[in-house]
């Protein structure tokens, strides 16, 4: 019965010792997944959105300012 009791106990250790290991590494990929990607995509469509508009509403203040071209 000693030596059953010891091969639990060692089971547990080792199941604890890779769940201590593996729930922080799947909570930093589900930060990154969820919190840091979204937001990388978030400011890269933002960036190509203000250059977009940047150069439209340059263009405009441009055409505005230099006289009308439209005249």
């Amino acid at each position: 019965m000693e030596s059953e009791n010891k091969f639990v106990g060692e089971i547990e250790t080792d199941i604890y010792q890779e769940s201590s290991v593996s729930i922080p590494l799947a909570d930093v990929e589900m930060v990154w997944f969820w919190a840091v990607d979204p937001l990388k995509t978030f400011l890269v469509n933002l960036g190509v959105l203000g250059a977009v508009a940047g150069v439209f509403w340059g263009g405009l203040v441009l055409i505005i300012f230099s006289g009308g071209g439209w005249d």
